[in-house]
């Protein structure tokens, strides 16, 4: 997926070479927190929490074209919206497996 984010900032945003893994590497980090941070709100069952991270997330990997993570936070988000925990665990376990094969 990482050639892939590579490709679309260079495609869309004409950013190349060291300033696109810069764009890169600052995603992963952000994405790292936001997953740390869903998590924890997921477990508190912080609804408003859920959804602002995972907006916060839909932002970031739609700038980066980063599309399945985008679908995923989307999925969580609407979980939340629809107060359904079990379905933004579900979707949140799968997030994490998108998270763990970004390289």
């Amino acid at each position: 997926m990482k050639s892939a984010i590579l490709d679309h900032l260079r495609e869309n945003f004409e950013i190349t070479g060291d300033n696109a893994v810069m764009v890169l590497d600052t995603y992963c980090q952000t994405l790292e927190r936001h997953v740390r941070e869903l998590g924890a709100a997921i477990n508190d069952e912080d609804i408003l929490k859920i959804r602002a991270v995972t907006h916060s997330m839909m932002g970031c990997s739609s700038n980066v074209g980063a599309i399945s993570i985008l679908k995923r936070a989307g999925e969580i988000n609407q979980a939340a919206h629809r107060r359904d925990l079990s379905a933004a665990r579900r979707s949140y376990a799968l997030l994490c497996e998108e998270v763990r094969n970004l390289d």
